[in-house]
């Protein structure tokens, strides 16, 4: 899979069978790709978003806030990756996928 399959995905929505396959996904491309750190960044995030959700039911109001968090940022990621952006814009993106994770759990 491609960043463009991820983002195709991640359009469906973060339910936890999606949030742990796009984690997956992002765990493998991580180790393929040549540009890994983006991947696993990802992968760290969504399976701690799967983490959180684990064996418990997950209130639509926090899917929704999780969405409204984080597509956004996730899908400029992936833009960013797919379209060759430099490293240090992928950082500060990734800086922002990292930062509404943690406004999640807060």
């Amino acid at each position: 899979m491609t960043s463009e399959g991820l983002r195709d995905r991640l359009a469906k929505g973060l339910y936890l069978d999606n949030v742990r396959s796009m984690a997956r996904t992002c765990r493998e491309l991580s180790i393929s790709a040549e540009r890994c750190l983006p991947y696993f960044v990802l992968s760290c995030i969504l399976y701690g978003l799967a983490d959180h959700w684990d064996e418990r039911a997950v209130p639509t109001k926090e899917t929704e806030t999780a969405e409204r968090l984080l597509i956004e940022p996730l899908q400029r990621v992936l833009v960013a990756i797919e379209t060759g952006y430099s490293d240090e814009e992928v950082v500060d993106l990734l800086t922002q996928v990292i930062q509404a994770f943690f406004e999640l759990l807060s």
